[in-house]
């Protein structure tokens, strides 16, 4: 029990470290996109492309 629960804590550190990353690459991005690759129901992968927008 005491190794699941750990694992758990350790997962959930983790997690918070995922979605942290993911806001500051939105709050870092001006245009462009965010896209999050999740493999079976976890995110493996989060990649950002810039684009540059000239008026």
């Amino acid at each position: 029990m005491a190794n699941e629960d750990t694992t758990r804590q350790e997962s959930g550190n983790r997690d918070g470290e995922i979605w942290q990353d993911i806001k500051q690459k939105i709050a870092d991005l001006n245009y462009g996109n965010v896209n999050i690759t999740v493999q079976d129901g976890k995110i493996i992968q989060v990649e950002t492309s810039q684009k540059t927008r000239y008026k």
